[in-house]
């Protein structure tokens, strides 16, 4: 990780026309620069993410949320905007027929883009027909296989190496460990929350450990990491 310079978009809002111009030209170019060149898009283009270098370049943040299409989507995409920039209806049907569309009329063309221009969030349904050129769905299935093996192996270890001492509630829902070296420890339920109420609170609390001492500690929602709805 790389910890890069750069002012906050908002530092701007008061500065001169010309340089508000600039950023927003480099604003642009930033988001649809990758997705025209590249195929890529940033998912995720908020004020946060875009800070503004001392030699007023842009620093574009946070790749969390990054889709990758095909060169014939992307094809689509070009040929659309120049068919509405230049009221081209014959480059608009070729850009809708290469992402799928068959036997697409003039009226029905012009409805679409009617509906668009009113319903923006529609578009993310435009390349449901697209998987062979647009890996994403493959991805989010390996992402999706590779987080629960990360988990799995992580408790494995956490159990095989690092576990020192374990310890049950009694039916007052106390329980204590004996015989632990002074040091730091974690209080864990290493992923399997018990059920209180309606809630399966999980811990990972840290304590420190005293020689001659008795340390308590009380685990509550307050100090929780994760809360979800009981099945």
């Amino acid at each position: 990780m790389t910890w890069l310079e750069g002012r906050g978009l908002m530092d701007f809002t008061e500065s001169d026309q010309e340089t508000r111009n600039r950023i927003a030209r480099l604003l642009f170019e930033a988001w649809w620069g990758p997705m025209i060149h590249l195929g890529v898009i940033h998912g995720d283009p908020h004020l946060g993410n875009y800070t503004i270098r001392p030699d007023g370049s842009v620093n574009l943040l946070d790749y969390g949320c990054v889709r990758i299409f095909g060169a014939t989507f992307v094809q689509g995409v070009i040929d659309l905007y120049r068919a509405l920039a230049h009221d081209d209806p014959e480059l608009a049907v070729h850009a809708f027929e290469t992402w799928g569309f068959e036997k697409l009329s003039k009226e029905y063309v012009d409805a679409i883009h009617a509906y668009i221009e009113q319903h923006p969030e529609t578009v993310d349904g435009i390349d449901l027909g697209l998987a062979q050129i647009d890996p994403s769905p493959k991805w989010t299935a390996i992402q999706s296989t590779r987080t629960v093996a990360v988990r799995r192996r992580t408790l494995d270890l956490a159990q095989s190496t690092y576990l020192v001492a374990r310890a049950e509630t009694d039916l007052q829902g106390q329980g204590f460990v004996r015989g632990l070296s002074p040091g730091t420890y974690w209080i864990s339920t290493l992923d399997v929350p018990p059920t209180v109420g309606d809630a399966r609170p999980q811990w990972d609390v840290p304590v420190v450990v005293r020689a001659g001492q008795t340390e308590y500690v009380t685990l509550s929602n307050s100090n929780s990491v994760r809360l979800q709805a009981s099945q």
